[in-house]
């Protein structure tokens, strides 16, 4: 638990200024299409993921340690 609580704490550290630049260097008449569009690809990522998890453990019957450890 605290190495995700870590990882999710430092992950914001990622995120977060790489939002704002997005937003920062946009030209103002883009701007909300290049923020929907960066959150569109996050969510598509989310997705991917679970479905990667969900594969990995259906699928190829491995357990939830070893699905996570492979999408990290």
């Amino acid at each position: 638990v605290p190495l995700l609580i870590i990882l999710g704490v430092l992950g914001g550290f990622y995120v977060v200024p790489i939002d704002s630049f997005i937003q920062a260097a946009s030209p103002p008449e883009d701007r909300g299409q290049n923020v929907a569009a960066g959150n569109l690809l996050s969510f598509l990522g989310v997705v991917l993921a679970s479905f990667l998890i969900a594969f990995f453990g259906n699928g190829l019957g491995w357990s939830a340690a070893q699905g996570f450890l492979a999408v990290g």
